[in-house]
């Protein structure tokens, strides 16, 4: 006789099974086996995407600081900026990465720190503001696309 454990139970460290026979469970237990194994195996099917690119501006110089974000109505993915330009979303694990679909692209936090005449800090921005806007950029991706470089141009002097 097949059996299926139906319960746990945690007693003085140690655990116990109960057993119940398969057969009583019938034609119900089973299609509701195979129901949960098809759901869980096709959850599997709507894998993320790795994204990698990397930002530039005109000249060819590589931006070395902030996050390069990827924007639409199902979310925001973010990649940090390394010191060559390039960033990466995903890759670590199955689950992370970038869905499918269209998205505004837009750069946060690129900016660099100088000292002012009395000592304290102030952020001095390296891109065009319109460049920190998901709205104004005009940076735009599909993934899966395969490219995912950018251009952004320096603020105005």
């Amino acid at each position: 006789m097949m059996v299926f454990p139906s319960a746990f139970r945690l007693v003085t460290g140690s655990v116990f099974l109960t057993f119940i026979p398969l057969e009583n469970f019938g034609v119900k237990f089973t299609s509701a086996v195979f129901l949960c194994l098809a759901l869980v195996l096709l959850s599997g099917c709507s894998r993320n995407i790795k994204v990698s690119g990397k930002v530039t501006f005109s000249d060819g110089s590589p931006l070395t600081s902030g996050t390069v974000f990827f924007e639409n109505s199902n979310g925001t993915f973010r990649g940090a900026l390394q010191l060559d330009g390039t960033y990466a979303m995903g890759g670590i694990s199955e689950k992370d990465g970038v869905p499918k679909g269209s998205y505004q692209v837009y750069i946060a936090d690129a900016h660099i720190y100088q000292r002012t005449g009395t000592g304290s800090s102030v952020p001095v921005p390296l891109v065009e503001a319109r460049f920190t806007r998901p709205s104004d950029s005009g940076l735009t991706c599909d993934v899966p696309g395969g490219k995912y470089d950018f251009v952004v141009e320096r603020p105005a002097k």
